[in-house]
Parts: structure tokens; C-alpha cells; sequence
């Protein structure tokens, strides 16, 4: 049982690592765009911004519930 929990720490901490990096590259992709050539380019950044305004923090979210759950685990 405790390979199983270790297993499962070691997912988590993959799919956490995988989640920093995607959001390090969103991020540097959005930092360093060129300007909007036209209004239905800027109308469509702004719809992805808006996205990321929803998915960012709900994903981060999810991770931080997933490490607090793991942690009490481990300490109970």
C-alpha cells in the first residue's frame, strides 16, 4: 500500500511540475506577442485572456487541493 501512496505522491508532483511549466509558457507566450494587427485579433486575445482568467486559477486550485489532501494524509 505505501508503493501505491508513493506512486501517487510522485504523479502529483510530475502533474504539478507539468502545470508550472505549461503556465510559464502561456505566460511568456502572452508577455512577449506582438501587438494586435487588427480588431478581430485583438477581440480574440481578449476572449483568451478571459479563458485564462477562468481555467488558471480553477486548475491551480484543484493542485492545491490535491497537495493539502496528500499531505494530511501522509501526517494522519
Amino acid at each position: 500500500m505505501s508503493e501505491r501512496k508513493a506512486r501517487d505522491l510522485g504523479d502529483l508532483r510530475r502533474h504539478t511540475l507539468i502545470w508550472i511549466g505549461a503556465l510559464i509558457w502561456i505566460g511568456g507566450g502572452y508577455a512577449l506577442q506582438e501587438p494586435a494587427r487588427d480588431p478581430f485579433d485583438s477581440a480574440e486575445r481578449a476572449a483568451f485572456s478571459y479563458a485564462m482568467l477562468i481555467v488558471i486559477p480553477l486548475v491551480t486550485g484543484i493542485f492545491v487541493f490535491a497537495w493539502v489532501s496528500v499531505l494530511r494524509r501522509r501526517r494522519g
